[in-house]
């Protein structure tokens, strides 16, 4: 931690550093995010030196909120070499996951089938026609976002966009979360 001053802020400096205070915690937690800190730890070395730059501030030299900005990144730079040695983040690695089982098992059962079927009617009738064109088209025909795109008049991204948003609106009726793929991505 920065080393504790004995004086006191006088009213005028208190205000200062109230006026910075949301400044602050903000720059420590995207600065603690970012670099794996402990984010109370961060914001205490923010708030610190938060103090520190309202005790030096001079008027002359510009905006407090600049002034301030630079006193917790130069704190918040120290803590990171003094504390983050052993905090060094691992690089991430992208893999992929094959479930066999479940891509070559081809004939649901029929309660499945019919659990399906019900989804399906409740999609066409909660969906607005657009979205629900889009979402049968691309999993119940199996077009490519190119074909739905050249229908529907937009681009491929556009009706990726619209056949996420239509996903988007199901899970949030349904309240569920996405189905696991067969192939999945996982990041380690």
């Amino acid at each position: 931690m920065p080393r504790e001053r004995k004086e006191k802020l006088t009213p005028e400096q208190q205000q200062l550093a109230a006026s910075c205070v949301g400044l602050a915690c903000m720059l420590a937690l995207r600065f603690a995010t970012f670099n794996n800190l402990d984010r109370e730890e961060a914001q205490s070395w923010a708030l610190k030196s938060l103090c520190g730059a309202a005790r030096k501030y001079d008027p002359a030299k510009g905006k407090f909120s600049t002034y301030c900005g630079h006193w917790v990144k130069a704190a918040l730079l120290t803590y990171r070499k003094r504390h983050a040695r052993d905090r060094r983040r691992l690089p991430v690695k992208r893999f992929t996951v094959v479930d066999e089982e479940a891509l070559f098992d081809a004939e649901p059962e029929p309660e499945q089938n019919a659990y399906a079927q019900e989804i399906i009617t409740i999609a066409e009738r909660f969906l607005a026609p657009r979205l629900w064109r889009a979402l049968r088209w691309r999993y119940l025909d199996g077009w490519t976002l190119s074909e739905i795109g050249s229908v529907l008049h937009v681009t491929k991204e556009r009706a990726r966009q619209l056949i996420e948003e239509a996903l988007g609106k199901l899970r949030k009726r349904f309240d569920v979360s996405p189905v696991p793929s067969p192939v999945q991505e996982t990041v380690i």
